[in-house]
């Protein structure tokens, strides 16, 4: 039944797109698809900061790209300019970014909308981003229909990047309007959202999280169900819902800040280049991962020569453990934190402060253990 009904809705597209396609896509995406030209990638002014991509082969918005509703989120947190897109992408063979193009942001976007009839994440895509995870990098990943089109293959690699247990798909099977809310981190109020189109209707799914890996993000108060939820390490979150028009649009927009910035830790004006970084700081400090349950690195470059202290503090500023306390040279250092303080024994679940001195410098970084 959800074939054929589907397949009504291609059918529709097709007659839509074909009659409005002059006036709806431009004539510049039109002949990039026709001479397999690369998808479009606009980088960001500044290395660092987010990457939002638009993977829905011609199911992202027909008002054009980039796609106005994140864009205007995305220029409301980090400033215009102070993030990248790459997209549309228009067809389901065409990959999207590569690691290399990835690895230039500290966390990924990664929007396939409700793209049904193909496989909108290509094999190199998969890896592509099992790999920058792995490497430490962030990403959300929104797929109104990316369980169907991708068929039951996809489950494995979900449920290993994104936490996925088990999913119950199509639980609001063509519904034009949901209502939404954050859960946990991503707390907000109730707000509605509605489909990407009028001819083309919800087909959310439900998500379980896989218990002491993930937990819920979103929650649908209709349904009792959980169309979104979030690693605990805060590595990545899928969500199966893609919606239109946001309304309150300020309780989206609150998912979105604590997702980028509070989640993934990407704050606004922290997109500096290393040599920015160490020009105005004189030291500068990365960790990988920011969220863990065993281990994390921290790694530092100096600009100077000199005794160098590698602590970590808690919220309330009171020094649990020194990392190290020597004299370092110039350039790239490593440490390591695994949750203990200084007597051996685990800390508690929450926030701490990793700060590195050296000669009248400082750097910080945030970090969230969660046994």
């Amino acid at each position: 039944m959800r074939h054929m009904s589907k397949l009504v809705c291609m059918v529709l597209a097709i007659m839509l797109v074909s009659q409005l396609s002059a006036e709806v896509f431009p004539k510049v995406e039109a002949a990039r698809k026709a001479s397999g030209a690369p998808v479009p990638y606009y980088p960001a002014d500044r290395q660092g900061g987010v990457l939002f991509v638009e993977d829905g082969h011609g199911y992202g918005p027909l008002s054009g790209t980039p796609d106005s509703l994140w864009t205007a989120l995305l220029e409301g947190i980090y400033g215009a300019g102070n993030f990248g897109w790459f997209g549309p992408t228009l067809d389901p063979m065409e990959d999207g970014p590569d690691l290399v193009t990835m690895q230039n942001y500290d966390g990924v976007v990664w929007n396939n909308y409700d793209a049904w009839d193909a496989a909108t994440l290509t094999d190199n895509d998969k890896t592509n981003i099992a790999d920058y995870l792995l490497g430490g990098g962030h990403v959300w990943l929104i797929g109104q229909d990316l369980i169907y089109g991708c068929g039951p293959s996809i489950i494995p690699w979900l449920q290993t990047n994104f936490g996925l247990s088990a999913v119950v798909e199509d639980y609001a099977y063509g519904a034009t309007e949901h209502h939404l809310e954050g859960q946990n981190e991503l707390a907000s109020g109730v707000f509605q959202v509605t489909a990407d189109y009028e001819w083309n209707p919800f087909y959310a799914d439900d998500l379980l999280p896989e218990a002491g890996v993930s937990h819920e993000a979103v929650y649908d108060p209709d349904s009792f169900t959980f169309p979104g939820i979030l690693m605990d390490d805060y590595s990545s979150s899928f969500w199966a819902i893609d919606g239109r028009s946001p309304n309150p649009a300020a309780d989206f927009e609150t998912i979105v800040y604590a997702m980028l910035v509070t989640v993934f830790d990407i704050p606004p004006g922290t997109a500096e280049t290393p040599s920015e970084q160490v020009e105005a700081q004189g030291i500068m400090l990365t960790s990988s991962p920011s969220a863990f349950k065993n281990t994390t690195t921290l790694s530092y470059y100096i600009q100077n020569p000199g005794q160098v202290q590698v602590r970590v503090y808690n919220e309330v500023g009171e020094l649990v453990k020194t990392l190290v306390d020597t004299y370092q040279d110039a350039g790239t250092h490593t440490a390591t934190w695994n949750g203990t303080s200084a007597s051996g024994t685990r800390v508690a679940n929450g926030v701490y402060f990793a700060r590195v001195t050296c000669g009248g410098y400082q750097n910080t970084a945030k970090l969230v253990f969660m046994q």
